[in-house]
């Protein structure tokens, strides 16, 4: 008898050991099942939004860099206009220092020494 008294409890608690990793084991592995879900949920629902916001940011970058490929080009146009005009000057200055007294006198006064009657 006294092998039964000490089987009994044994046996009970095997039992119940049984009952936990069947049914209450596996209820939390489900509960924690759907917490992993509803992240999985949460974390595609922000990959779908960062997706979008990365297709809006590259329009924007295409736009900003087709711009960015005008300025170049209008700086390009304006850096050659600068050099003309700097060009330019540089020539008239040479020119004016060769000039003589009396041909800057002519030049800056308009003054003509040929007569009006010389003209026809």
């Amino acid at each position: 008898m006294s092998l039964w008294k000490n089987i009994l409890p044994v046996t009970i608690g095997i039992g119940v050991l049984v009952v936990l990793f069947v049914w209450v084991l596996p209820a939390g592995q489900s509960l924690q099942g759907q917490q992993d879900s509803k992240k999985l949920e949460e974390l595609e629902y922000h990959n779908t939004m960062l997706l979008e916001v990365n297709t809006i940011l590259e329009d924007r970058i295409f736009l900003l860099e087709a711009q960015t490929d005008s300025l170049q080009q209008v700086l390009t146009e304006n850096n050659q206009n600068i050099s003309t005009l700097k060009k330019r000057k540089d020539e008239k200055i040479h020119r004016m220092d060769r000039y003589t007294d009396d041909a800057l006198f002519q030049y800056f006064a308009e003054f003509n020494t040929t007569s009006s009657t010389d003209k026809e």
